[in-house]
């Protein structure tokens, strides 16, 4: 098995961007394809009360990616008070759905016992991306029976005429010197109409260790009938900052998209980053797409978000999504 390789290109998309009313996050990007000439990322920013707001800017759709224009006002925005998105709102996923664009986004709230809760809902756009309205008051995927925490980060791809999401989702909330930090895997639900989900019960990436403490924002791609995926682990502590346990990318291979083998142990960029790079210190959220017959991982580095927006290149050939 040739486990698929990816050359880091560096930056593309610089921290404080929205300028100085926002914060220095890029967070969580969501690549689209809007037309030959454009690609889209989406991304959250946080507003002066530490709330997540999600943007997007605009790129010339060719390597090196010059920006043509962002945002000035969140495309989306933060819920009504006592909601599930009250406190924020992260893109992770965007899919066609017909004459219409929809956007799967983490909701964000603040809870007493614990430092926050997440769920995740959809939001709708009938003008090719320019615009979205969310399409429920609720979250689609959130705690029930199965999900006693939290659920968070997706994927969402169709196959054989099901939906399918991969989706982060919180196993417990372990005391490390005295604060609680949050433990998470990510399991596979699967809908007729990516609205009405089941999920709760199948394990799509498992923990490696009891020292792990988080798997997140799982990415798929279809390649010659086969499927590969990659996210980003974490330590259960030590992981913040220039921490040893901070992010790095995983990848995982399914023959089924259901099936999944973690690799462990895997090197998943050809190129190391030197100490003044954004990622030299972490490296997390991917999303994988391909453009212009090529095939790119877009993530996050280092400080989860606050040092931009990266890209890598697939060195081998282009898979079939």
């Amino acid at each position: 098995m040739n486990v698929p390789k990816w050359k880091r290109q560096g930056l593309i998309v610089k921290p404080g961007i929205l300028g100085p009313e926002w914060s220095l996050h890029c967070q969580m990007p969501t690549p689209a394809i809007i037309d030959n000439k454009t690609l889209r990322i989406y991304f959250s920013s946080r507003d002066k009360w530490n709330r997540s707001h999600i943007f997007s800017v605009d790129l010339q759709n060719t390597p090196p990616w010059t920006v043509k224009s962002v945002t000035k006002q969140p495309i989306l925005s933060p819920g009504d008070i006592g909601t599930f998105d009250a406190h924020g709102v992260m893109p992770t996923a965007i899919i066609n759905n017909g004459n219409e664009l929809w956007m799967y986004y983490i909701g964000w709230s603040v809870r007493e016992d614990v430092p926050y809760h997440n769920a995740i809902g959809i939001a709708r756009s009938l003008d090719a991306g320019d615009t979205f309205q969310k399409l429920f008051p609720g979250p689609v995927i959130s705690t029930h029976t199965y999900e006693p925490y939290f659920c968070g980060t997706a994927d969402v791809m169709v196959i054989n005429n099901q939906w399918n999401m991969w989706y982060m989702s919180a196993t417990e909330w372990r005391i490390i010197d005295g604060k609680p930090e949050p433990r998470y895997h990510i399991k596979q639900a699967t809908s007729n109409d990516g609205m009405s989900w089941k999920y709760g019960k199948n394990i799509a990436i498992d923990y490696q260790s009891e020292d792990e403490g988080g798997i997140a924002r799982a990415t798929v791609l279809r390649d010659n009938g086969e499927y590969w995926m990659w996210f980003c682990y974490r330590g259960i502590e030590d992981y913040r900052g220039t921490g040893v346990n901070a992010y790095r990318l995983g990848v995982a291979h399914s023959y089924d998209g259901s099936d999944w083998k973690r690799i462990p142990a895997q090197q998943i960029f050809t190129t190391q980053p030197k100490p003044d790079d954004f990622d030299y210190y972490m490296e997390c959220y991917p999303a994988v797409l391909n453009i212009n017959d090529e095939s790119f991982i877009f993530y996050n580095g280092s400080d989860f978000g606050q040092s931009g927006i990266g890209y890598a290149v697939r060195e081998d050939k282009l898979p079939d999504k």
